[in-house]
């Protein structure tokens, strides 16, 4: 099936890109709750999108049913010659979102009681304000107001500093939109989408891949060494525990309080000792884009297959797992792959 995307190319400071991308081997556009999104695209050497292609200079523009969906930055292109006159190019492209990323504090900056959004557009116009630093980001919306109190030193990642408020309880989710807009809203504006995620309905294959990587049974705790003892916590079986001895270690050097390395190592023990699953699925193109388009950070209630040997009429387990990366893949012959991560949500 086509989804009818189509992708430009062009100068940054014009109002339109200058010319739509014809050519092409296929194009994978991968958008992330965490780090926003990018979009890899291979080409011939010689097309005319490709002569006008600056690394870190020029844009890319994607369309989806005609309507923008998103900008994004060219900040890596891969030139390839062969031995039969092959001449490929494979760029990648950042969403503005992403190139937060290479902006830093330049000076002390304190919050006191702020908006927590208001702290983010604050911190972007501080990223805008340095010479050569402007990108065009605007101020769409700034989102509930919640206050905060923060400060961030000279030389702290100004993307790092949004993301820190993004992970704590109440915190925001943020984007930067196709006009290059700054969206900040309210996590818990995550939406529960009605229609499941089940094989041989709405998913072509499921893959639930092995947690042990995220295991552990025992945590060790550093923090400032003049004014801490480091912690070590385990969990109370596990002298019995078949698995073994599994250890994580954090440094937190900026704690000066034991009970602040007792609550991390306690909290790793809670989030280790059972990980949750992350799921990779491939969507049915037609089902996905026609009925169960999933966005970043929806919930979703997920059927778990059932093995081949199961009990006639007893219901197959379910889960509810949040959406948290998209990846869709188009090929020259506009052939369409979606590919889902989700990870399951706790049980209350």
């Amino acid at each position: 099936m086509t989804a009818l995307y189509k992708i430009a190319v062009g100068d940054p400071t014009l109002s339109a890109p200058e010319q739509e991308v014809t050519s092409y081997e296929q194009w994978t556009l991968t958008r992330n709750l965490d780090e926003g999104c990018s979009l890899e695209i291979s080409l011939p050497g010689d097309s005319p999108a490709a002569l006008l292609i600056d690394e870190l200079v020029t844009d890319l523009w994607l369309y989806r049913g005609g309507s923008l969906s998103q900008r994004f930055r060219i900040v890596s292109v891969e030139q390839e010659w062969g031995p039969d006159g092959e001449d490929d190019l494979r760029i990648v492209g950042a969403c503005y979102r992403r190139l937060i990323k290479k902006s830093h504090v330049r000076s002390v900056l304190t919050y006191s009681a702020t908006s927590q959004g208001d702290i983010v557009w604050d911190l972007i116009q501080h990223a805008q304000a340095a010479d050569g630093g402007n990108l065009g980001i605007t101020l769409g919306s700034a989102g509930p107001s919640v206050p905060r109190d923060r400060e961030y030193q000279i030389g702290h990642n100004i993307f790092d500093a949004i993301s820190e408020l993004r992970t704590i309880q109440g915190g925001i989710s943020w984007d930067i939109d196709e006009n290059l807009a700054l969206q900040v809203t309210d996590q818990t504006s995550y939406p529960t989408q009605a229609t499941p995620i089940q094989l041989g309905s709405t998913a072509r294959r499921l893959i639930r891949p092995s947690t042990a990587d995220q295991f552990a049974n025992a945590a060790i705790v550093l923090g400032d060494i003049q004014a801490t003892t480091p912690v070590i916590a385990q969990t109370a079986g596990i002298l019995t525990d078949p698995r073994g001895r599994w250890e994580r270690f954090i440094s937190v050097s900026q704690a000066t309080e034991d009970t602040t390395l007792q609550e991390t190592a306690d909290g790793i023990i809670e989030e280790s000792i059972s990980p949750l699953s992350t799921w990779q699925i491939e969507m049915e193109p037609t089902r996905y884009y026609y009925d169960a388009e999933y966005q970043i950070g929806d919930f979703v209630t997920l059927v778990v297959p059932r093995s081949t040997v199961y009990t006639i009429g007893v219901p197959g387990e379910t889960v509810l797992v949040q959406i948290i990366s998209v990846q869709v893949t188009q090929t020259a012959n506009e052939d369409i792959q979606v590919i889902l991560a989700a990870i399951e949500v706790p049980s209350p």
